[in-house]
């Protein structure tokens, strides 16, 4: 399952320059972005929100179809290298994080929004299916890994994560869950999402211990 941001700008589409651009998860996108607390509080954005702005933008195809997956079996992996080389041709210097993270560290934060519009064109041309819920298994196994990996590893990092709630509560409620790691997280970095990758993908494949 690909992973959305705890705090998402844009899916996998907020980068800036000069300071940590990390990528993260949620339920569904390894390509989330995340802006440091005090930046993500002043940004602002004329655009409307990435599933909106995908459904307006013209598609830049010949990078992939995706859209005979479903969703569970994307692979993710393939999708995020289409992403980099579709914005890589448009000109913008994005670069890989493990194998399902993109980072926009290198683009100006003034870019900001009209690589958002490249990047939402990029996803519109792959034809991802929609994000539609797991099964309770997978939903299962998101929660073990949030549980027995992602909370001890930030707890060593330095911050405090409340316990979790019972897993019948965090299946039956899934994804509009509030018990998400990495919301109770500050300060994001490169570095932090490295070490306590977001995501069961990520972990083992370049990422995390």
């Amino acid at each position: 399952m690909r992973s959305i941001a705890v705090i998402v700008l844009g899916a996998a589409c907020i980068g800036q320059g000069g300071t940590a651009t990390t990528v993260g998860v949620e339920q569904s996108d390894p390509n989330a972005t995340f802006l440091p607390t005090s930046e993500r509080e002043e940004a602002t954005s004329s655009l409307p929100p990435f599933e909106v702005l995908i459904e307006q933008v013209d598609p830049i195809y010949g990078y992939g179809d995706y859209s005979a997956y479903p969703y569970s079996k994307v692979p993710w992996g393939l999708v995020t290298a289409a992403e980099i080389a579709c914005m890589r041709d448009q000109g913008w210097p994005v670069e890989p994080i493990g194998d399902t993270g993109i980072s926009w560290l290198a683009i100006p934060f003034e870019q900001n929004e009209a690589a958002q519009v490249g990047f939402a064109r990029c996803v519109a041309g792959l034809s991802i299916p929609e994000y539609g819920v797991e099964s309770g298994v997978e939903v299962e196994n998101i929660y073990t890994f949030w549980v027995d990996v992602l909370k001890p590893c930030l707890e060593a990092e330095g911050y405090d994560i409340p316990d979790p709630p019972s897993v019948d509560s965090f299946v039956e409620n899934y994804p509009d869950v509030e018990w998400v790691p990495w919301r109770y997280v500050s300060n994001t970095s490169s570095e932090l999402e490295a070490r306590c990758p977001q995501s069961p993908h990520d972990y083992g494949a370049g990422l995390g211990p």
